[in-house]
């Protein structure tokens, strides 16, 4: 859009420990135990780490700084702060929040597609959270449901729903990160990707691959990912983003109940399969997954783990890119609105 832009260079210690430490996350006892099951794996997750780092590099970022007293003076020199986006809201789960995410400072502010997580029980009620984004000047959220949740506890706002950023980029935009891809696996494949996936969710997709006739290729996402292993699936424990994408864009099925692992089949046109949890017979909730699933018409991709499913593979994309389009523009529009708001606040 033109404008001078840096990414603040704030790593919360919890995400720190997340991913940054290779081995051993943490010392509790499952820290241990996990950290030992990655040790054999040292020099793979090494190189691994590498890759993110090198991921990194395409990103323009400020000076780095680990005390939040810094927040202000490192900000000092912007005209406007945008706080987005993923789950920097998720303050129910996800144990890297910090309140920075919330943008403490007198700055003209903007939230573009904050996600509050799977979940939203609870997380409405914390007055810090409700004060503080009603002090940001223009907000989007990413959920329908949270667009929901924050009209009834501040009724004067105006609250946006937007499409996650990833999706404002054309998919040739994210060829400079394919063309860096060093992805393992060359042959036909299903590509799957899943943080923590069950055991029933790991029976589906055995199944899945017996119906297709092809193998599954799943990169390392954490411990869990030895039970892939242990179902049949490759692994590659050195990739990092260049090859997630790439591995979604040559894949011949993707498989996956992660929100970026649908959105990236999606701007490739593949032919996906959302695989959900089985929550007393019906998809176990996923505010963000389910949202973009209804809004680009794509419900019929969902199968619920552990139960009977019919593959569907004729996704009409003329029909859902549409869709897609009319939200690109609307999302855009309302972020290129929000910057010029702010340069007639400036100039008053």
């Amino acid at each position: 859009m033109g404008y001078d832009n840096e990414i603040i260079n704030y790593i919360p210690p919890a995400q720190y420990s997340l991913y940054q430490n290779i081995i051993f996350k943490d010392s509790s006892f499952k820290g241990v135990i996990k950290g030992l099951l990655n040790l054999p794996r040292y020099s793979a997750l090494l190189e691994r780490k590498n890759r993110f780092n090198e991921a990194q590099t395409f990103l323009k970022k400020t000076k780095k700084f680990e005390d939040i007293s810094k927040f202000k003076k490192i900000v000092s020199p912007f005209d406007v702060l945008v706080a987005g986006s993923d789950q920097i809201w998720n303050i129910a789960t996800m144990p890297d929040f910090t309140s920075l995410y919330l943008l403490p400072s007198e700055k003209y502010k903007i939230s573009y597609a904050p996600s509050f997580g799977k979940s939203l029980k609870n997380q409405f009620d914390n007055p810090i959270l409700i004060k503080s984004i009603s002090e940001i000047n223009q907000v989007s959220i990413r959920e329908k449901s949270a667009q929901v949740e924050l009209k009834s506890r501040l009724p004067y706002k105006d609250i946006e729903v937007v499409l996650d950023p990833t999706f404002l980029l054309d998919k040739t935009e994210y060829e400079i990160l394919v063309n860096k891809s060093n992805r393992k696996y060359k042959g036909d494949y299903i590509f799957f990707y899943c943080i923590k996936a069950t055991n029933d969710v790991l029976k589906t997709v055995k199944l899945i691959s017996k119906k297709l006739g092809l193998p599954v290729v799943t990169v390392f996402s954490g411990v869990s990912t030895y039970k892939c292993q242990m179902f049949g699936q490759i692994v590659d424990f050195e990739a990092g983003p260049s090859e997630f994408v790439d591995y979604i864009k040559n894949a011949k099925y993707v498989i996956s109940n992660s929100f970026h692992g649908i959105v990236f089949s999606i701007i490739y046109e593949k032919i996906f399969y959302r695989i959900a949890d089985n929550e007393h017979g019906k998809i176990k909730v996923d505010e963000r997954l389910d949202s973009i699933l209804e809004l680009l018409g794509l419900t019929k991709q969902n199968i619920i783990a552990g139960s009977e499913f019919i593959l569907n593979k004729d996704i009409d994309y003329l029909s859902s890119n549409k869709k897609l389009d009319k939200l690109k523009g609307k999302s855009t529009f309302w972020l290129e609105n929000s910057f010029k708001l702010a340069e007639n606040m400036e100039k008053e």
